[in-house]
């Protein structure tokens, strides 16, 4: 929503018996089944009926520019106040979804806001997974959706007539063309590359800051640059191809999500 504030004809939304109200400003508000989530990019906005979850004192609490807060049904503020990223708070609206390395359930759950045909999980392992997803996800296409979780997680998705079906991927389902990964650490997935890669990857991560890292998906052994790929959507990584190797480095600040590794010259 993007309000140009009136004293006069003050503009605000209530949800959960709060009511939000504006300062002149640009923000969202979305509603899960236990929590509601205010997000401002714009100005600022109060929200009254809240409370700290070391305090029975109800109290607004003001939200400045790129300010976020998630509170449940009760008014208990959840998380407190943070910054975040103003562009990607909003692309949900464009029918985007972007992750940045969000767990694989979570994922599923945020899907499921955005299709009649309900997404369930058919097996105990992916509720509890801690497979790591990254890219972007076209809401308004699920079923497009569902098929890059397929590629980029340890999942079989089958689709009925009533719902999507989401089965866990074991790395015994392997063949001599796919390689599936479930949550292995990314040192682990590199000396399982090298093993009959054709350039050799190499891991410059002295302080460890990503290397031990877990990562899942399912990927084709012939396409290593795509897998490099993945992982730089999900984690601080930043691939440099030379002639010889494909170099993993740390990458302190997030790339662009439509980043390619780049070819050798």
């Amino acid at each position: 929503m993007q309000i140009t504030h009136s004293a006069a004809r003050p503009f605000s939304v209530v949800v959960d018996q709060r009511e939000i109200r504006d300062i002149g400003t640009r923000f969202t508000v979305r509603k899960s089944n236990s929590d509601v989530s205010v997000a401002v990019m714009e100005g600022a906005v109060i929200i009254d009926g809240l409370r700290k979850q070391d305090t029975n004192t109800m109290s607004p609490l003001t939200l400045a520019t790129n300010e976020r807060v998630v509170f449940d049904r009760n008014g208990i503020v959840q998380e407190t106040s943070q910054l975040i990223d103003s562009r990607r708070a909003l692309l949900w609206t464009g029918g985007v979804l972007e992750t940045r390395g969000e767990l694989l359930p979570e994922v599923i759950a945020e899907l499921n806001r955005y299709t009649i045909k309900p997404i369930k999980i058919d097996d105990r392992r992916l509720e509890t997974s801690t497979v790591q997803v990254g890219g972007a996800l076209h809401l308004t296409d699920i079923h497009s959706a569902l098929l890059h979780l397929q590629k980029v997680a340890p999942i079989r998705v089958t689709e009925t007539e009533s719902a999507y079906i989401l089965n866990y991927l074991s790395k015994g389902s392997s063949d001599t063309d796919r390689m599936v990964f479930a949550g292995e650490p990314i040192r682990e997935i590199v000396m399982e590359l090298n093993r009959a890669a054709t350039k050799q990857i190499l891991i410059d991560d002295p302080e460890q800051r990503f290397s031990n890292a877990q990562f899942g998906g399912t990927f084709d052994r012939q396409d290593v640059r795509g897998l490099l790929r993945g992982l730089e959507l999900v984690f601080p990584v930043r691939v440099r191809e030379t002639a010889d190797a494909f170099i993993l480095s740390y990458r302190p600040e997030p790339l662009p999500s439509d980043l390619r590794v780049p070819k050798a010259k």
